[in-house]
């Protein structure tokens, strides 16, 4: 069975555990790459501009070519960023072959380790928690039946009859 690891770090191995870091590094660092413009207008207005400092940084024609640029390069980073997401989609694709055979339910309690009349009861209920130990592996199975809930319902509206 393939380990799903969500909020097991110990599960992961070192190679994920460095390529999240540094996957979460990369967008730390594009994020204050696109903050940096907002924050440095942001001063330069707090700070009281002068109509002769605009001018001399190349009046309105020289802003509009930087806010063009500006947008080129998101552009280019968006673009990018696509194509990498879609090509690295389209050679992970898998086909699944067709299943020859109808998995048994036999079958299924000994992949998952737990016993065939534990898993033909789960089939039968409206709640079902699952358990599971450091490693993975289900350790217990909490049912909750139908009727059971009919009965917790009932009493919750009594309750708020009262």
């Amino acid at each position: 069975m393939k380990a799903y690891i969500i909020e097991q770090p110990q599960l992961q191995s070192v190679l994920a555990r460095v390529s999240e870091i540094v996957v979460a590094c990369l967008c730390w660092l594009m994020w204050l790459y696109f903050l940096s413009p907002v924050v440095w207008l942001g001063k330069w207005l707090l700070d009281g501009f002068t109509l002769e400092q605009f001018e001399q940084f190349g009046g309105y024609t020289r802003l509009t070519e930087l806010l063009h640029n500006y947008v080129l390069v998101l552009c280019a980073q968006a673009v990018s960023w696509l194509l990498w997401v879609y090509l690295r989609a389209y050679r992970k694709r898998r086909f699944l072959p067709v299943n020859s055979h109808n998995v048994e339910d036999s079958e299924l309690a000994h992949y998952f380790h737990v016993d065939l009349a534990t898993l033909q009861s789960a089939r039968d209920v409206v709640t079902l928690t699952v358990y599971f130990d450091e490693q993975g592996e289900i350790t217990q199975l909490q049912a909750e039946p139908l009727e059971v809930l009919a009965v917790k319902e009932s009493v919750a509206v009594c309750s708020l009859l009262k």
